[in-house]
């Protein structure tokens, strides 16, 4: 069942005012003992009654929607975060309502037009800028002040992600930059050095990346021996590739410093069809046709089904993804050596990093507000903050915890990196980031999809890319009425 954005808000208004009906009513009196008669005073002062101990307080259920298809690591984490928490609140029982990624804001919504929304809920499937729009999460000031909170703990850009109207709506847990993921046996075996962990270095370019792969990629033609230099993606929407040539396809001003659609998640323009996206693209889908050093995506469907992830099969030789893959390493234990370095830089000179910001909130009109933020206090600053850090894969947002997920990954087989390198390669891309617009974007999962299905020809080799860029702008243009 689908709710409009007009169902949600009549439903919340009306789930509102019951509260403030509720909030109105008033108590029914407490009847009051009749006064003593005379004859009853002499033995009331004989003994008194002895007082009664008071009435414990009634235990309350709150709701905590969690996503199903997710990493082992991180389903672990929550069912172990939600028992410890309930063993130090024995009068708050934790519930569970598990829904899958792309389905998230849709049961979110869902709960609220039936009158029991979740007292805490994550901003997956971009849920932070849908919950926001809607006004369904409520600003967490007001908890903070109480509670003395120093929020300086935490990743200055994570909070930023998360700030609005100088509010902060949302708790970040985690804080994950891009990065590229390398098979060092791969590249050693093609006499190919490991990238800078320097973010600053600027001779890791798309450039050196490109001839980095075609002296990698081998036995293309063999699908049981093929061999890939890299498998790059373009991220949220085409906009990685974008950010690193100093554009955005959301305006046409310059970079997603100029995107007002990621500070209100309301789209609005759309600039696909200008010749900076579509020479972007064509660089994306050069390296699969043209320079073959990129897979096929049946190829890379193949390997995913196989393994999981395509990195993992040992035959990818590099390829950008988010941090969170540290848990399907960790999971997988591979055989080859690997590493991680920064994004190359583009044209422009640009290597900004994509931040997926994962957050939790507490949501507006639930039944124990107080309760819900007690649990979301212990996840994202005590000590459910601390198992995520040490068992996730998650690069955590507070500061304070980097140590613990560094010394994670330094244990992790055939990691083949310094200390010091892994810890400017995850940090480095925090100065120069910028929030993913999956995590900004209202109606994320319905944009995710259009422009997977209106790529998938240019990416397939069916469509030439300014054909396909065009029939991207038109797609976009009709989903945001422009």
């Amino acid at each position: 069942m689908k709710f409009s954005r007009r169902d949600f808000l009549k439903a919340s208004v009306l789930a509102g005012a019951g509260a403030a009906l509720a909030a109105c009513a008033q108590p029914t009196p407490t009847p009051q003992p009749a006064a003593p008669q005379p004859a009853a005073q002499a033995e009331a002062t004989k003994a008194p009654e002895p007082t009664k101990a008071p009435a414990k307080a009634a235990p309350v259920t709150i709701t905590y929607l969690v996503r199903t298809d997710i990493q082992p690591t991180l389903i672990k984490w929550g069912e172990q975060t939600v028992e410890e928490f309930q063993k130090l609140n024995p009068n708050i029982k934790v519930e569970l309502v598990g829904v899958p990624w792309g389905d998230y804001n849709a049961k979110l919504l869902a709960m609220y037009a039936a009158g029991t929304p979740p007292e805490v809920a994550a901003n997956y499937a971009a849920g932070f800028a849908t919950f926001y729009a809607n006004k369904a999460i409520t600003p967490l000031d007001s908890y903070i002040k109480a509670d003395n909170i120093d929020l300086s703990v935490i990743e200055k850009a994570a909070i930023d992600s998360v700030t609005r109207d100088g509010k902060l709506w949302a708790l970040p847990l985690a804080h994950q930059p891009v990065v590229v993921f390398y098979n060092k046996d791969l590249l050693d075996a093609a006499g190919v050095k490991p990238p800078s962990p320097d973010w600053g270095d600027k001779s890791w370019t798309e450039d050196a990346l490109t001839q980095a792969a075609q002296k990698i990629a081998k036995d293309l033609d063999d699908p049981k021996k093929a061999q890939w230099g890299v498998a790059y993606n373009e991220y949220h929407l085409g906009t990685l590739i974008a950010w690193s040539r100093g554009i955005d396809p959301f305006n046409d001003q310059g970079g997603p410093e100029k995107t007002e659609a990621y500070k209100t998640g309301k789209l609005t323009a759309v600039y696909y069809d200008r010749p900076e996206m579509i020479g972007a693209m064509q660089w994306l889908v050069d390296l699969t046709h043209k320079l073959k050093v990129a897979p096929r995506p049946s190829d890379t469907d193949a390997l995913n089904q196989a393994v999981g992830w395509s990195f993992l099969s040992g035959r990818v030789g590099m390829t950008n993804e988010g941090t969170w893959r540290l848990g399907d390493i960790f999971k997988a234990n591979p055989a080859f050596k690997w590493g991680m370095a920064p994004l190359p830089y583009g044209p422009a000179g640009l290597n900004t990093c994509q931040l997926f910001n994962d957050s939790w909130m507490l949501t507006a009109n639930c039944r124990y507000p107080n309760e819900g933020w007690k649990f979301l206090k212990y996840v994202g600053l005590e000590a459910g903050a601390k198992m995520y850090a040490e068992s996730t894969g998650f690069f955590p947002a507070k500061k304070d915890l980097y140590n613990i997920f560094f010394d994670s990954i330094i244990k992790a087989p055939n990691f083949s990196m310094t200390r010091e390198d892994m810890i400017k390669v995850l940090t480095g891309g925090f100065a120069n980031g910028f929030p993913a617009p999956g995590k900004t974007l209202d109606r994320f999962p319905e944009l995710n999809t259009a422009w997977n299905q209106t790529t998938a020809p240019m990416k397939n080799g069916e469509v030439a890319v300014p054909e396909g860029m065009k029939a991207v702008q038109a797609k976009f243009k009709s989903l945001i009425g422009a």
